[in-house]
């Protein structure tokens, strides 16, 4: 099922924050999160987006020779 699919180890589209089209997911599952069910989700999302900038961060700073 797509909604299972964490390829590439990347939110699945239900975890994009702007994700949510009128409440159905493509698989034709109801798609309805809570305030806390959504803030854990964002915030989980954040984390993640957090680590992918440390990664490129540190490659910058590999071909800048810095």
């Amino acid at each position: 099922m797509c909604c299972e699919d964490r390829q590439y180890n990347r939110p699945t589209h239900h975890e994009m924050p702007f994700a949510g089209h009128s409440g159905m997911c493509c698989c034709g599952n109801r798609e309805f999160m809570d305030k806390k069910e959504r803030t854990e989700m964002l915030e989980e999302y954040r984390e993640e987006l957090k680590s992918e900038l440390d990664v490129v961060e540190e490659e910058l700073k590999e071909l800048r020779g810095e």
